[in-house]
């Protein structure tokens, strides 16, 4: 068992980019007043490697950037797919971080992170105790920002994970629920609300500063946002948990709903299968027991993970592309997640009243 304390490291880390064919990939990387003319062959040097490529030259400019990965073979052609992010990653190196937000401490509200990339500990005072968490990368460079909406005044923080410098904007009004995504797939996250008083959702585009109103759900139901379809755009979807019914508008592949789960249970959505596309699941409190319905074929599985005042907490921890289960146990302040490459992990991070940061998207 491994028990990780506070530290205090602070350190940066690179996006990741793909696309889709003969796959091509690397580490960050630079090309500088380079000529790539490769016709399938392999080329590669310092962090990256080109395969099976026939390339448009590139003749004296400067191409930079993170991890990438290419497909199709032709540097002006070939599809390309989605991003892979992973939720609550505030170090960039795709896996989620064991996070969370202190709304009870004075004066102001604290957010301590454990970075996966190097298990550094690094702690922030941002907010207050009524502030709601939105962490998600608002920027653009492959790390969750820490942010927070205030309900109160409806006005967005967002702390840039760049240089640790702040914005802020209103957006929403009181009695909204914010829900951010990358609805428009530029790989910034997108400011958005659910008013449940219209079942109407506001959403401020990030890539033309657009706004998107879109009619879909009812007063009782609560917001679920994820990449459904796969096609690199987060999509509207709802949990009504009345019915144990979850309400999906899919950017590509249009409305879709299940019944599913009983009352008490609590949404854990996310990528279980490592498809590309987001599963509807749930995590049932009373047995311990996870619900995964497939979304390769509608099918479901169960298992059980945790115990009884377990807060679900699931993600990508180890960063192979498919959700992780995970709890965090007030009790004893630990962390029990069950990687589906690394195996079981115990860690011990947080303090009584914390709110463990991968739960705030599951709905109770």
């Amino acid at each position: 068992m491994r028990k990780v304390f506070f530290l205090s490291i602070v350190v940066l880390a690179a996006i990741g980019l793909s696309a889709s064919a003969f796959p091509q990939s690397g580490g960050p990387y630079e090309i500088t007043k380079s000529v790539v003319a490769g016709g399938g062959g392999r080329a590669s040097g310092g962090s990256y490697v080109l395969e099976a490529t026939a390339g448009q030259p590139l003749a004296g400019i400067t191409s930079n950037g993170g991890s990438f990965s290419l497909e199709g073979g032709f540097w002006t052609g070939g599809t390309v797919v989605a991003q892979r992010r992973s939720l609550f990653d505030f170090d960039g190196d795709g896996a989620t971080d064991v996070s969370v937000f202190r709304p009870n401490s004075q004066p102001t509200a604290q957010w301590w992170l454990l970075r996966s990339s190097d298990s550094g500990t690094r702690g922030l005072a941002f907010g207050t105790s009524t502030d709601v968490p939105v962490a998600a990368d608002f920027t653009g460079d492959g790390r969750t920002d820490v942010a927070f909406w205030r309900p109160s005044s409806g006005e967005w923080f967002i702390l840039r994970s760049e240089d640790d410098s702040f914005f802020a904007f209103p957006f929403g009004s009181n009695g909204d629920i914010p829900a951010p995504g990358d609805f428009d797939g530029d790989g910034k996250a997108d400011p958005a609300v659910y008013r449940p008083s219209s079942g109407t959702w506001f959403i401020v585009r990030s890539s033309d500063g657009g706004l998107s109103v879109v009619p879909f759900g009812v007063a009782a139901d609560q917001p679920i946002v994820a990449d459904y379809d796969g096609d690199g755009k987060d999509d509207v979807g709802v949990y009504r948990a009345p019915d144990n019914q979850f309400w999906l508008l899919r950017s590509t592949d249009g409305v879709k709903a299940f019944q599913f789960g009983a009352p008490g249970d609590r949404t854990t959505v996310g990528d279980w299968t490592g498809d590309g596309k987001a599963d509807v699941a749930f995590f049932r409190p009373s047995t311990s027991e996870w619900y995964v319905i497939r979304s390769e074929d509608d099918s479901f599985f169960a298992f059980p993970w945790g115990a009884a005042g377990d807060i679900p907490s699931p993600g990508d921890f180890d960063g192979d592309g498919k959700f992780d289960p995970a709890v965090w146990r007030p009790g004893d302040r630990t962390w029990y997640i069950f990687g589906t490459t690394s195996g079981f992990e115990a860690v011990q991070f947080g303090s009584p009243g914390d709110v463990p940061l991968p739960s705030s998207v599951s709905v109770n």
